[in-house]
């Protein structure tokens, strides 16, 4: 309300976003496991999916642990665009088994 005025109406309208994305993998589920041998699963890759209007941040870790296992990733670390996904490929050898 405005004294001695007409009254205005003002509608405000705000549209919050929480950046998020997701794998399109769950889990990786090689057919079989050798040690010390590379673990070969859907060509080694999987992508992180980005649905939302944000830009989205990312960051592996590499696992070296000597006579255990040994993780990498790449790209390592980056930055998915809105709405877009990214690649990443893995290598994977285990040295020990159960």
């Amino acid at each position: 309300m405005v004294m001695h005025s007409d009254s205005i109406f003002v509608n405000w309208h705000a549209d919050c976003q929480e950046a998020f994305a997701y794998l399109d993998k769950t889990f990786i589920n090689p057919k079989s496991i050798y040690v010390s041998v590379p673990v070969t699963y859907d060509n080694n890759s999987i992508k992180i999916i980005n649905p939302s209007n944000l830009p989205v941040n990312f960051e592996w870790e590499n696992k070296n642990i000597e006579d255990d296992k040994y993780i990498e990733f790449s790209p390592k670390k980056g930055t998915i665009q809105l709405k877009s996904s990214v690649e990443i490929t893995y290598k994977m050898l285990f040295y020990l088994s159960n």
